[in-house]
């Protein structure tokens, strides 16, 4: 079990909601973990190390823009969803998610959820982005940082990736 199914799972009981029927299935998390990294990045190479580590939890606009290069049709879509608030990174519920083929991608807690019942669980549109800028890259906003950041203080590090404050 990883870091995302273990937040996932908490959310769920805290909340008194079945996340569980939306979890990605075995295809689409091979698809999702084979994923490449861009050439910023020289600490970690793969989205399958990003979810080894937890990096995923907190950086769901970069995670997510991953997700868009992986799939051409997809956008991204920044709001909210309550149920993360007080989550790393996360104080008052803000989050980003992909949407592709009618279905929300969710990065931090590797849901796969037809857009058309996220509002029943909480996703709040705000903004989504066009399909160029869903594409564009920071040198500023990197997994790398967390991995230095984790080395740091591991066992800080990982308490916070399932802390709810």
């Amino acid at each position: 079990m990883n870091f995302s199914d273990n937040l996932r799972i908490k959310l769920s009981k805290k909340y008194s909601i079945n996340l569980e029927s939306y979890v990605w299935d075995d295809e689409l998390n091979d698809f999702i973990l084979n994923i490449k990294l861009n050439f910023f990045e020289e600490l970690i190479k793969t989205m399958a190390e990003v979810y080894k580590f937890g990096f995923n939890i907190g950086h769901c606009g970069l995670t997510s823009r991953y997700f868009a290069l992986a799939f051409p049709k997809a956008k991204i879509a920044y709001g909210t969803l309550p149920i993360l608030k007080g989550t790393k990174n996360s104080e008052t519920g803000n989050h980003a998610w992909v949407i592709n083929n009618d279905f929300i991608l969710d990065t931090t807690l590797r849901l796969i959820i037809p857009e058309n019942i996220a509002t029943s669980i909480g996703y709040t549109t705000e903004k989504i982005l066009d399909h160029v800028s869903a594409r564009m890259f920071s040198e500023y906003e990197l997994y790398s940082n967390s991995v230095l950041l984790r080395e740091k203080n591991l066992h800080k590090y990982h308490e916070d990736l399932l802390n709810i404050k």
